[in-house]
């Protein structure tokens, strides 16, 4: 077996999220400042057809995604497409203020869709699209002596549809590129 271009991956070199949308498309996306890590996996629903004592048949139906990723920047405009906390600025430099409220109750957590840029060999990159996803909680604030805060999230990810059932998008470039539109790239 060959190795081919962007087979070897290694650090995340961007992020980006974008608000999914009702209709299905995203908004506007923006950065995770300072992303430190992404991972997912791929959780299916398991069965066993049991016949004279001993499995006969067996299922495995992937049905979410679950996974995890950091930033170490408290970006507003992230957090409003992760949570939708809303945060309001005022004054200028050197007094300015920029003032987040977390609530409580409301519609919940939003949807949206994330997008990872990683190295690979050779000059190639990976992106990897999780089209629908959702935090499992919100991001936690710790804070601990002489170390930078990271925000790490949980979140489970499925597909944007029951028609296409389209849950990850992964693109190999042998040359390494940017990461696209949303839209055109989960097209």
């Amino acid at each position: 077996m060959t190795i081919e271009f962007g087979d070897v991956l290694f650090n995340v070199r961007n992020m980006k999220v974008a608000p999914l949308l009702a209709n299905g498309t995203y908004g506007g996306s923006v950065a995770l400042d300072y992303g430190n890590t992404m991972s997912f996996a791929v959780e299916s629903d398991t069965d066993e057809l049991m016949s004279y004592g001993m499995a006969v048949e067996r299922l495995s139906i992937p049905v979410r995604v679950t996974g995890s990723f950091q930033q170490g920047a408290f970006n507003a405009i992230a957090l409003w497409i992760l949570t939708g906390m809303v945060t309001t600025s005022s004054g200028t430099t050197p007094n300015q203020t920029a003032d987040t409220e977390i609530l409580g109750g409301g519609s919940g957590l939003p949807y949206f869709g994330i997008i990872g840029d990683f190295a690979a060999t050779n000059g190639a990159n990976g992106l990897v699209l999780l089209r629908k996803v959702q935090l499992d909680a919100m991001p936690e604030w710790k804070v601990e002596q002489n170390k930078f805060r990271l925000s790490e999230v949980n979140f489970t990810g499925m597909a944007i549809d029951t028609t296409g059932r389209k849950m990850v998008k992964i693109r190999r470039n042998e040359t390494a590129a940017n990461i696209p539109d949303f839209n055109i790239f989960a097209a």
